[in-house]
C-alpha cells in the first residue's frame, strides 16, 4: 500500500514542520520530507525537522522576478547555480530569515547544529533518487541556515542536476524543490540500511555501521562493518568486520561541526547482538509500511535510542528480480574439483535431478506438488566456466516444498556445506501432517531401509563388477546403463535421508553440549562425542595398502623390486612365483577398492582398474613413510563405549545423560552409514566410468571419435541419442574438438569464487563474487583458527597441496589443502596433521582424520594462501588454533 494515497488536499503552508498533525502532500514538500512525517506517524524516532515547500520557494522566485531561463542564457549552465543563489539571497534573505527564525524560536531553541537537505518533488521517487545530485549541508550553525537553504535550493540548477534531469526527461522548470532543515543527532553509532541487497538484488537487509555521527559512515570517512541479515528472522547470515581506528564526533563550537578523531583500534563489531535485533525490528516495520525496497539512514545515540534520519526507495535495482540466481560450490567442489568435462557434469546433473525428486516425493508424500515444480530439480547444479556449482536458489526452493524444513534451512545449509549463508526468497508452505508422518516413518524404519539399500546395491554391483564391458555391444551397454540407472535411483534416496538425520542429530547434540558444558571445557568440543565411530568401509582401502606394505617390509627382494619403475614392478610381480601372494593381494585390492582414487567422481579420472601403476606408486610412497601401521590404537583416544566421553555436567543429570548417549550413538551410526554409502557411490561411479569408456571405444571403431577419451567431452543425452537413433548432431569430432579447446582454456583461467550470482541467462550473464564479503584473515598475522575435528597437538613442516597427485611424497608433514575428497585418504594416512579450507566437523576429511588419529582442522579460510609451504607449523586439533613461523 502507498502511504501517500490518503493525503488530503490542504492549503499550502509557507513552512511545514514535523509537529503537523495532517500528512504533507509530497507534491509540495517532496518525497524525502513526506517520508520523515510518515516515519514519525509509524511511532519511530525521527529528529525534529521543518521543510520549506517548493511552492514557497517558487513564490519567492516569482515575487522577485527571477527568470531562470534568462540566467541560463546569460551565465551558462556551468554558472547558473551560483547566479541564482546570489540573486535570491540579495533579494529574499529577509523573508526567508523570518520563516526560518519563526521555526527555530518555536521548536528548536536548544538545538545548535542542523542538516540542510533537498527534498525535490522528483527526488527519492521510485525511479529517480537524485542521489549525490543535490547539495546537502551538515553541521550547519543557526546563523548560516538561510544561506545554506538557498544554496541547497539553487543546487537544483547545478550543471550535474540539469544533465541528470535532461537524461531522464524531467523538466527543470518550474522549480519543484523543497528544503528540509533537521536537527543533527550526536550519535554513538550510525550507518545505512538497504532492505534489499543493492548489488545482487537478493532479499537481504544490508547494514553498514561505523562509530560516531552518520556522515562518517555514509561518506566512508571512518572504518565500517557490514552485516547481511535474513529478512525473515533477523539472523546475521554474513558479516564483514574490519578494524576500526576512527570515529566522527560532533563538535558544536567548531566551524566544521564534526571532526574525525582516532580511537583505540579494535576488531569487535560496531553493533552488538541486541542493537542488531533492535535495528532489525525497526527495518522490518519500515519495509512493511512503505511496501518497496528502502535505503535508510539511522543513528544510535548514547542512550541506545534509534533515530531515523531519512528513508528513500532504492532506485538502482533491476525490475525483474526473479532472474537472480545464487551459485555456491562450498561442498560440491570436494566431489568435483576444478574444471570438469561435459560428460561428468551431465551425468551428475541427471543423478541430482532424479534422486532428489524421488527423495522429495518420499518425504512430502505429495507427488503432484513435486511434479509441478519439476523445473527446480532440473538445475540443482549448474555448469559455470567448466566448474560445477550448486544452484542455491533452486535448492532452497526445493527445501521449501517440504513444510518440515521450509522454516529452517539449517539442515540444507549443513548438507551443502554452506557457511556463508544467504537469504533466498522462497514461497511459504503450510504445515502438513503427511510430511511430518513421512519423516517419522523413515526414521523409525531407517534400519530396514538401510539394509534394503545395501542388499540391493551389493546384488546389482556383484552382477556387473567383473563384466568386460569392452566386449559388450553398444545396445548391451545402453541397456546395462539404463538398468543400473533405474535400480540405483530407486534405492538412493535413503542416502539423502541418512544425511538429513545426521544433520538433525548433530544440531540437537551440539545445542545440548553447549547448554550444559562450560565454554572452557574440552568436553564441550563436539568431536569428543562421536570420535571412534564404528568401522567404516572408507578405511578398508587404507588397511589393504598397509597390509600389502607389511608383507613387502619383511621381504628384501620385494623391497628391491618396488624401488624400480612401475612397469618393471608389475612385470616382476606377474613373473616371479615367489611374489604371488603380494601379486594376489594387489589385484584383490584393485578388484575391491580400485575405484577409490583422487577425484573419483569425475568420470574422466583414471582408476586403478585403468592404470594399476597408480596403486604401485601409492604402495611405494607408503613404504617410504613412517606411518605404515594401522590398528585400533591409531584411532582417536577420546571415544570409547559407554558414557566416558559425555561431559560431566551432563553425566550428573540422568535424563540429559540418557538423551546425550542416545544422540551420540545415533550420530555415530549415521556417520558410519554415510561413509559406507559414499563408498557405494564410488563403486557405482566406477561401473559408469567403465560403461562410458567402452562406448568411447566403440565410437572410435565406428570413426565417430578419434580417441577413446573423447567420450568425456560429450553429454549423456548426446551419447545415447547416437545409440538409440534420436541424434540431431552426428559431427561428434567437431563438437569434441571445440569442447576440448574450451576445456583447456578454462583450466588456465583463475579459479572462480566459491559463491557468485548471475542475473538473466547464466551462460552469458555477468557474474558477481561474494568472496569479497568475508573478512580478510591476513589481519591475524601468523595465526589462524578453524574447526577442530580430531583432538591432538602436532608440529611439523607445512605441505601446501593445490593439485593432489598419488605421486606426492608426504611423510609426517602437515597437509594444507583447499578441499579434499574421499580419494585423499591415501595422502591423509601419510600426513602428521591436516588443515583444510573447506568442510565442517561432519565432512569426509574430518571423519577420516578422527578415525586415523590425525589432528585435523577444517574451515580455515585462505590457509593455502596465508601459510607458506615448508614453514614450521603447530596445530591444535581440539581448539582449531594454528600458528606458524
Amino acid at each position: 500500500m502507498n502511504v501517500y494515497s490518503n493525503v488530503d488536499s490542504t492549503e499550502i503552508k509557507s513552512v511545514f514542520s514535523s509537529a503537523e498533525l495532517t500528512a504533507p502532500d509530497p507534491k509540495q514538500v517532496g518525497n524525502k520530507a513526506a517520508n520523515l512525517w510518515w516515519l514519525a506517524k509509524f511511532g519511530l524516532q525521527v529528529p525534529r525537522w521543518f521543510v520549506i515547500p517548493c511552492e514557497t520557494l517558487s513564490s519567492l522566485i516569482g515575487h522577485y522576478h527571477i527568470d531562470i531561463k534568462e540566467l541560463i542564457e546569460k551565465s551558462g549552465e556551468a554558472n547558473v547555480q551560483e547566479a541564482f543563489a546570489e540573486q535570491l539571497l540579495s533579494q529574499g534573505r529577509e523573508m526567508l530569515s523570518s520563516l526560518v527564525q519563526d521555526q527555530l524560536n518555536t521548536c528548536f531553541n536548544t538545538i545548535s547544529l542542523f542538516s540542510v537537505r533537498s527534498s525535490a518533488v522528483d527526488e527519492d521517487s521510485k525511479h529517480t533518487s537524485f542521489a549525490g545530485i543535490m547539495e546537502s549541508y551538515l553541521f550547519v550553525h543557526r546563523e548560516h541556515l538561510v544561506d545554506k537553504v538557498v544554496r541547497c535550493a539553487a543546487s537544483a540548477f547545478s550543471e550535474k542536476a540539469l544533465a541528470y534531469r535532461r537524461a531522464r526527461g524531467i523538466p527543470f522548470l518550474p522549480l519543484r524543490v523543497a528544503v528540509i532543515v533537521q536537527e543533527m543527532i550526536d550519535s554513538e553509532k550510525s550507518g545505512v540500511v538497504f532492505t534489499r541487497d543493492p548489488v545482487s538484488n537478493t532479499h537481504q537487509y544490508v547494514i553498514t555501521a561505523g562509530f560516531g555521527v552518520g556522515e562518517g559512515a555514509v561518506s566512508n570517512r571512518v572504518e565500517t562493518d557490514t552485516f547481511w541479515l535474513d529478512p525473515a528472522t533477523g539472523e546475521v547470515v554474513i558479516s564483514q568486520i574490519g578494524t576500526k581506528k576512527t570515529k566522527m564526533s560532533m563538535v558544536a563550537n567548531s566551524n566544521a561541526g564534526a571532526v574525525v578523531t582516532p580511537i583505540k583500534a579494535f576488531k569487535t563489531p560496531v553493533l552488538n547482538a541486541e542493537e542488531i535485533r533492535s535495528l532489525f525490528k525497526t527495518i522490518k516495520r519500515i519495509e512493511l509500511k512503505f511496501a518497496q525496497p528502502q535505503d535508510i539512514e539511522w543513528a544510535f545515540d548514547t542512550s541506545g535510542t534509534i533515530h531515523l534520519i531519512q528513508t528513500r526507495p532504492i532506485t538502482s535495482l533491476p525490475e525483474n528480480s526473479a532472474e537472480i540466481v545464487v551459485w555456491d560450490n562450498s561442498n560440491i567442489v570436494e566431489s568435483y574439483p576444478g574444471v570438469t568435462t561435459p560428460l561428468t557434469y551431465s551425468f551428475a546433473r541427471y543423478v541430482y535431478e532424479h534422486v532428489m525428486k524421488r527423495t522429495a516425493i518420499g518425504l512430502t508424500l505429495n507427488r503432484k506438488a513435486i511434479e509441478e515444480n519439476s523445473a527446480i530439480f532440473e538445475t540443482l547444479i549448474g555448469y559455470i566456466d567448466g566448474r560445477i556449482y550448486y544452484n542455491l536458489t533452486n535448492w532452497y526452493s526445493m527445501v521449501s516444498l517440504n513444510p518440515t524444513f521450509a522454516k529452517d534451512k539449517t539442515a540444507c545449509n549443513r548438507m551443502l556445506g554452506i557457511k556463508k549463508k544467504l537469504a533466498v526468497s522462497t514461497h511459504s508452505v503450510s504445515a502438513s501432517y503427511r510430511s511430518y508422518s513421512a519423516l517419522l516413518w523413515k526414521f523409525v524404519l531407517r534400519g530396514y531401509y538401510r539394509r534394503r539399500f545395501y542388499r540391493a546395491f551389493d546384488k546389482l554391483y556383484a552382477e556387473y563388477a567383473d563384466v568386460d564391458f569392452d566386449s559388450c555391444s553398444l545396445s548391451e551397454l545402453y541397456a546395462t546403463f539404463k538398468k543400473l540407472e533405474a535400480s540405483y535411483i530407486r534405492i538412493w534416496p535413503v542416502t539423502i535421508e541418512n544425511d538429513l538425520f545426521l544433520m538433525f542429530f548433530y544440531d540437537l547434540m551440539n545445542r545440548l553440549v553447549k547448554k550444559t558444558s562450560s565454554p572452557d571445557s574440552s568436553h564441550s568440543h563436539p568431536s569428543y562425542l562421536f570420535s571412534d565411530s564404528n568401522k567404516m568401509e572408507s578405511l578398508k582401502p587404507v588397511e589393504s595398502i598397509l597390509n600389502i606394505c607389511n608383507m613387502i617390509h619383511g621381504n628384501p627382494s620385494l623391497t628391491t623390486l618396488f624401488s624400480l619403475d612401475d612397469k618393471k614392478v608389475l612385470q616382476g610381480l606377474r613373473e616371479n612365483p615367489d611374489f604371488k601372494e603380494v601379486h594376489a593381494a594387489i589385484f584383490n585390492h584393485i578388484k575391491k577398492y580400485g575405484d577409490r582414487t583422487l577425484h573419483e567422481l569425475k568420470l574422466e579420472t583414471k582408476s586403478m582398474r585403468d592404470d594399476p601403476a597408480i596403486l604401485i606408486r601409492l604402495i611405494r610412497h607408503t613404504l617410504s613413510c613412517e606411518r605404515t601401521q594401522f590398528s585400533e590404537d591409531n584411532k582417536c583416544q577420546n571415544g570409547g563405549d559407554g558414557g566416558a566421553n559425555i561431559p560431566l555436567t551432563i553425566a550428573k543429570r540422568p535424563f540429559k545423560y540418557l538423551i546425550s548417549c542416545r544422540l551420540r550413538n545415533l550420530i555415530r551410526e549415521s556417520i558410519t552409514h554415510r561413509e559406507n554409502m559414499r563408498f557405494a557411490r564410488t563403486r557405482a561411479y566406477g561401473l559408469v566410468k567403465r560403461i562410458f569408456g567402452a562406448i568411447g571405444l566403440h565410437f572410435c571403431q565406428l570413426s565417430l571419435l578419434d580417441r577413446r577419451d573423447d567420450i568425456f567431452f560429450l553429454a549423456v543425452d548426446e551419447i545415447f541419442s547416437i545409440i538409440n537413433g534420436s541424434a540431431l548432431n552426428f559431427d561428434l569430432k567437431h563438437t569434441v574438438r571445440s569442447r576440448r579447446k574450451r576445456f583447456l582454456l578454462q583450466k588456465q583461467t583463475p579459479t572462480p569464487p566459491s559463491r557468485l550470482f548471475t542475473r538473466g541467462v547464466a551462460a552469458i550473464a555477468r557474474r558477481y563474487a561474494y568472496d569479497a564479503l568475508e573478512t580478510n584473515t591476513a589481519e591475524q598475522g601468523n595465526n589462524l583458527k578453524g574447526i577442530g575435528c580430531c583432538p591432538g597437538q602436532v608440529s611439523g613442516r607445512a605441505r601446501i597441496v593445490r593439485n593432489p597427485d598419488p605421486d606426492l611424497s608426504i611423510d609426517g608433514e602437515i597437509l594444507v589443502a583447499e578441499m579434499t575428497d574421499p580419494g585423499w585418504v591415501f595422502l591423509m594416512m601419510r600426513a602428521g596433521g591436516m588443515i583444510v579450507e573447506r568442510g565442517s566437523i561432519l565432512s569426509h576429511s574430518a571423519i577420516i582424520g578422527r578415525e586415523m588419529n590425525i589432528p585435523t582442522i577444517v574451515g580455515v579460510k585462505d590457509a593455502t594462501k596465508l601459510i607458506t609451504d615448508g614453514s614450521r607449523i603447530t596445530l591444535d586439533g581440539t581448539t582449531g588454533e594454528i600458528q606458524w613461523q
